[in-house]
């Protein structure tokens, strides 16, 4: 530039300057004119539905965006996507648009062609429903049965439009089998699912059971039997029992010894025997109660714990006498006793309580109890050594009934009018039997009044006319209800009937009537050539403490006329035997016989089974009996020759 200027003669120099600033003068207007600002973004940029939404096509809209001083707005370019260049316009629609996340972007155009920055928006489509599903806050047992605490925990989720409402946790609406539980989740963009379900819940502790022996305060020789009366639970059922106890004296906790699955019985025996393990401890003050488990792991302890000591140097319990080890319906039973001590305690609890109803004390080997009300009674009564030592409890179990039963309840009636074989049935208690009669015109006795092992007689050979059929039932404890009364018409056929046999027909379910007879022995249908026969059966249920043995005799009519059974005997043995008495055993007579079994309180539903069998003629027996002796003879010779080989 010098060198240049060194070119140039001086008398130009000035008008060269002047050239140079006006130049410089003008280059700044041009540079201002070319400097204007870009407009301001759009505002109040929105979707209509608002995000997240299900609609594939929302409308955007926007206020005007802000143009530089001198300047207009003449457009707007935006989209969704990569290309941003198309030309929008606010309030339009834009779309359709796939389920997922998008984004809106939009600017301002200026007149002079300058743009605004993009202004986004997120929008999220979504059509598809949350996933929901139903949990619970613990598991279920083996059982599948849920127990308190519970809560159903709903699971919910939404990869486009979380959170989902309506999936939060809640209390189970019931107790039951099958509970049904629904649950519906709604996500952001307003779609919703149902998840259903059902489960056992049983929150509910059973009732308790009712111990029964051995009673409070009893001391005892060796570990006894533990009875109880059963629990129960309305929801899940009963599982189990536990027998549990804990040493008073050396203040342990309860610890369980033994177990009892729930069966239909409502008497529960435990008996565990010599070497039992964990053995329970001599000589201290021991508690023990029962724990009711039902199935879904809820429990009930028995109230009162019973507490009772086990001393193997006590002398041995008394034995009773007499006194009723079954249902009775008189208020006022008699005990006898006998034993090796000049002094007895006695006790009368009720099954449940912890204090005896009535008590006493002495030298006397004989009490009557007053005036008993209705109901199940535990009688205890033990011998005292001169030194205060307490024998173990010989206990009775009774129950007071004197109450009559309900009138039978007609089930199977004849039709109107009745001809050829009439067929009545009905209703009894368990452990009853019934005695039905027919009567004719006037209330003349047509047939019976015979007693019934079964709920149901067939009748033959009735002539036409009016008659009524009455029939009542005796409990166990020979209470007798009223009688239930149902008439009924016979009009045979006009037509003759087959001759008469000699040996009239008699239905084989009426005369000698079977159920579970292989239960029994001997064999149903057997002539025995004994008066004494040995009767004989299989073990009852569980619980069960002894037999209700009811015999009975069947009673000949005359020709055309089916026999009826009169009842002979009834008799409560504990063990499983019984031997018939000789002076109800007639020659040639045929006896049904049926077994109930007693379980405490209350005899099983139904019998343990029901036979029956004969006793050989006169001339049989005798013959018998005469080989017998014959026997004898024989053998007392020959142990006498042998005796004198010996010798």
């Amino acid at each position: 530039m010098r060198s240049m200027l060194r070119q140039i003669p001086r008398r130009r120099l000035p008008r060269l300057a002047a050239l140079l600033v006006a130049a410089a003068a003008g280059s700044l207007v041009l540079a201002s004119s070319a400097m204007a600002l870009p407009p301001g973004p759009p505002g109040n940029l929105a979707s209509t539905p608002s995000s997240p939404m299900k609609s594939p096509t929302p409308t955007i809209t926007w206020t005007d965006a802000t143009p530089d001083a001198g300047q207009t707005i003449i457009g707007y370019e935006g989209g969704i996507g990569p290309d941003l260049s198309s030309a929008v316009t606010s309030g339009a629609a834009i779309g359709p648009l796939v389920d997922g996340l998008h984004t809106f972007s939009v600017r301002a155009v200026q007149s002079n062609d300058e743009r605004s920055g993009y202004v986004s928006i997120p929008i999220v489509v979504d059509n598809a429903p949350p996933i929901v599903g139903i949990g619970f806050s613990t598991s279920p047992n083996a059982a599948n049965w849920f127990r308190a605490p519970l809560m159903i925990q709903p699971s919910c989720s939404d990869l486009l439009s979380p959170p989902v409402a309506g999936c939060e946790p809640f209390a189970p609406p019931a107790e039951g089998a099958d509970v049904p539980v629904s649950v519906t989740g709604t996500d952001g963009a307003g779609n919703q699912a149902t998840a259903n379900a059902t489960f056992n819940y049983d929150a509910t502790p059973p009732t308790a059971a009712s111990s029964s022996a051995p009673v409070e305060g009893s001391l005892v020789a060796s570990e006894p039997e533990f009875r109880w009366i059963a629990g129960s639970d309305a929801t899940s059922g009963v599982d189990r029992y536990e027998l549990q106890f804990r040493n008073v004296s050396q203040e342990t906790a309860f610890q369980t010894f033994a177990e009892q699955n729930a069966t239909a019985l409502t008497d529960y025996v435990v008996n565990r025997g010599p070497g039992a393990t964990p053995a329970l401890p001599e000589g201290d003050l021991l508690e023990w109660r029962v724990v009711t488990f039902d199935n879904a792991g809820n429990s009930r302890n028995s109230v009162p714990a019973y507490r009772l000591t086990i001393d193997s140097t006590i002398p041995p319990p008394p034995v009773i006498t007499g006194g009723p080890g079954t249902p009775i319906r008189f208020t006022s039973p008699t005990f006898t006793w006998s034993g090796t001590q000049d002094n007895y305690l006695w006790d009368l609890f009720i099954p449940g309580r912890t204090n005896p109803v009535r008590s006493g004390s002495g030298a006397a080997t004989e009490v009557t109890l007053q005036s008993l009300a209705d109901g199940d009674y535990t009688f205890r009564v033990i011998q005292v050594t001169p030194f205060g030592q307490r024998s173990e409890g010989a206990v009775r179990s009774f129950k007071v009934d004197t109450a009559p039963p309900a009138a039978p309840e007609i089930t199977v009636r004849p039709p109107f009018p009745a001809a050829g074989l009439i067929t009545f049935g009905w209703t009894t208690e368990p452990g009853a039997f019934s005695r039905w009669q027919v009567n004719g015109a006037g209330g003349a006795v047509i047939l019976g009044p015979a007693d019934s092992l079964l709920n149901t007689v067939s009748i033959a050979n009735l002539a036409d006319g009016a008659y009524s059929f009455q029939v009542l039932q005796v409990d166990p404890a020979g209470n007798t209800s009223a009688a239930t009364v149902e008439p009924f018409t016979v009009t045979n056929p006009l037509a003759p009937g087959a001759p008469p046999s000699s040996s009239p027909k008699i239905e084989p379910e009426f005369l000698l009537p079977t159920q579970n007879a292989f239960r029994l022995r001997p064999k149903a249908g057997k002539t025995l050539p004994t008066r004494r026969p040995v009767l004989n059966w299989r073990k009852g249920p569980r619980g069960t403490r002894l037999y209700n043995v009811q015999i009975f005799k069947v009673v000949k009519k005359r020709a055309g006329r089916a026999p009826t059974v009169k009842k002979v005997y009834s008799g409560f043995p504990r063990k499983r035997q019984l031997r018939a008495p000789k002076a109800k055993m007639q020659p040639g007579a045929c006896y049904v016989w049926r077994v109930w079994p007693y379980t405490g309180t209350r005899f099983t539903p139904k019998p343990l089974g029901i036979s029956n069998f004969c006793v050989a003629k006169a001339s049989v027996l005798r013959k018998k009996a005469i080989q017998a002796k014959r026997k004898a003879a024989k053998r007392k010779a020959a142990q006498r020759r042998a005796a004198l080989r010996r010798s």
